[in-house]
């Protein structure tokens, strides 16, 4: 969860700046670690938390 909330920062920090080239990289990052959100909750309903 930390690299989601650094990943979303950064998104922001660069989207204020129109920096595309460091937007791209970060928001790539954001959707891949956010899309694993789903299985994480799986995993831990699973192990009863």
């Amino acid at each position: 969860m930390f690299k989601l909330r650094s990943e979303m920062q950064a998104v922001e920090f660069y989207a204020e700046n129109e920096d595309a080239e460091h937007l791209h990289k970060w928001t790539g990052q954001l959707n891949e670690h956010y899309l694993k959100i789903g299985d994480m909750l799986h995993t831990w309903q699973k192990n009863g938390r």
